[in-house]
């Protein structure tokens, strides 16, 4: 008889951290999703892009004249 109620503890407790440990992938996947689909305007991707150190000062406002050189001509015509 204790055995048995030994077995059904352990099983209760490995299907508790497989629905902890599933949400928690769940969450984490979900959470990852949202932040790549920021729609976020080349601008702002450049800003982010230069704040993280993944392009330097003078690539950033090379790319920034360029982007802003775009969109005066977009606008102008």
């Amino acid at each position: 008889m204790m055995m048995e109620w030994m077995g059904l503890g352990f099983l209760v407790v490995v299907v508790a951290l497989a629905v902890l440990l599933s949400g928690a992938v769940y969450l984490g996947v979900r959470a990852g999703l949202g932040r790549q689909r920021r729609d976020d305007g080349p601008q702002q991707t450049l800003e982010r892009r230069f704040a993280a150190g993944q392009i330097d000062g003078d690539e950033y406002h090379d790319r920034l004249a360029a982007l802003r050189s775009t969109q005066v001509g977009r606008r102008g015509g």
